[in-house]
């Protein structure tokens, strides 16, 4: 990735020597984060240019400027209920008071959005849902992969709780990214309640199946382990809450407990049904199946709006615009018109790329699609154009008809010879055998015929 030293000059306002001196701290940055052989900049008297291996993401480095920030640093502190007073801290990571004294106001204004707030003596306190859950976003999107624990807990505690429903055949194996999460739930929810924070009510949507019925003493007496004396409804809630996490992970069996006749959940799901089905005509099959997928998002969506909503804040979605028009169109059109629907509107970043998400894996572009007639007359046969063909499916889901000999349906011919010369048939002619280019050409021109049948 290149761009022209003068063009940076230019958008930025920067001298050469500033530009010079940026990519030199910038290449020292990756060095202290010990990802200099994954990213490097390089720059000559014509061209800046970044140097990428596929290992690091924007996110990634992201992640790495903002666990080293003073404002990241303060919440852990004060999440961890370790920060004293702002002289203190000023002193020991050699700030002036002033500073110190700015973040701790910005994040309050943070967190007071969520109901959230900090006491005289530095504690994080509100409704013990929004703080657990504004917590696991936080570290989760910045964290994720760096060290964050300050307290005992270790990967110990995880497996002790995973052997409990292992036992139980309640947990499905699941990723490492997973596993990482679950251990910072953990970490989050222990160290919550043993610094005396309980959950005082439920709120949760309710379960088909109580999990602290299925297995209470068990996991009683490993909660007990961390709350000294606590009642048992107390012990109940957070038990609960742990299952909650586990089921929108997808870590246990959603269908054992998930209720997709909840009323809130079966209101949301049968409003976007009844829209689908206007638009598509669902074949009953799809309809079951969407309704099962549609329960796990709601029910993520009801329980944790302020975790799904952050973490699909910035997503990226130019690739499903690009691929699938027709499901982006109509999600996009769907949460528009219920934008009067607070938990929908509220939640669109998080329910739109799902939503697209769902369609795309549950109903087959190919059965909503006018079909595209494709003529494919290559000099070597019939193995050798079947051969294309068998590729072309493999990287174009559509509704693809393939051709020997060019009529009136005929959208595009496809060759490695240019014998055509047909006006209202577009054609495209290969290289025997096809380059990456004319695979892009083709591609380019597929999605182009595609969009003027939508």
């Amino acid at each position: 990735m290149s761009e022209k030293r003068e063009n940076i000059i230019r958008v930025f306002g920067l001298s050469p020597f500033l530009i010079n001196k940026q990519i030199e701290d910038l290449n020292s940055d990756f060095a202290e984060f010990r990802i200099e052989q994954d990213v490097e900049i390089v720059s000559d008297n014509i061209n800046v240019t970044l140097n990428i291996k596929g290992k690091i993401t924007s996110d990634i480095l992201f992640s790495h400027y903002i666990v080293r920030s003073i404002k990241f640093d303060l919440f852990k502190e004060m999440f961890f209920e370790k920060l004293i007073s702002i002289n203190d801290y000023a002193s020991e990571h050699f700030l002036s008071h002033t500073t110190v004294y700015t973040e701790i106001k910005s994040l309050k204004k943070e967190l007071s959005k969520f109901d959230i707030h900090i006491t005289k003596d530095f504690k994080i306190k509100g409704h013990e849902r929004k703080v657990r859950e504004f917590a696991l976003v936080f570290f989760d999107i910045n964290s994720i992969k760096l060290k964050i624990a300050e307290s005992n807990i270790t990967n110990s505690i995880s497996k002790e709780f995973e052997s409990i429903l292992v036992e139980r055949r309640l947990i499905k194996s699941g990723s490492n990214y997973k596993s990482i999460r679950f251990e910072l739930f953990l970490e989050i929810f222990i160290t919550r309640i043993k610094n005396g924070h309980f959950l005082k009510e439920k709120e949760y949507c309710i379960l088909k199946n109580n999990p602290h019925e299925l297995m209470k003493h068990q996991l009683i007496g490993w909660l007990k382990k961390y709350i000294r004396g606590a009642n048992y409804n107390i012990l109940k809630f957070e038990i609960e809450s742990i299952f909650y996490f586990l089921i929108i992970e997808g870590c246990v069996d959603n269908s054992k407990f998930i209720d997709n006749n909840f009323h809130k959940i079966r209101h949301l799901n049968s409003l976007f049904l009844k829209e689908i089905n206007s638009k598509f005509c669902l074949v009953k099959q799809y309809e079951a199946r969407i309704n099962t997928e549609l329960s796990k998002i709601h029910f993520e969506l009801l329980n944790y709006p302020i975790y799904s909503t952050y973490r699909y804040l910035y997503t990226e979605i130019n690739y499903f615009y690009e691929m699938y028009p027709e499901y982006f169109d109509f999600c996009k059109l769907y949460l528009n018109k219920n934008k009067k629907k607070d938990i929908l509107w509220q939640g669109k970043e998080f329910l739109f790329y799902r939503y697209v998400l769902l369609l795309v894996t549950n109903i087959p572009l190919k059965e909503l699609l006018h079909p595209i007639y494709i003529c494919l007359d290559f000099s070597f046969g019939n193995q050798y154009n079947k051969f294309i063909k068998q590729n072309i499916e493999k990287i174009v889901n559509l509704n693809i008809v393939f051709q020997s000999v060019p009529d009136e349906k005929t959208s595009l011919i496809l060759s490695d010879m240019a014998l055509y010369e047909l006006e209202d048939i577009e054609t495209v002619v290969w290289l025997t055998p096809p380059r990456p280019i004319d695979w892009s050409i083709l591609t380019e021109k597929i999605l182009s015929l595609r969009k003027l049948r939508t």
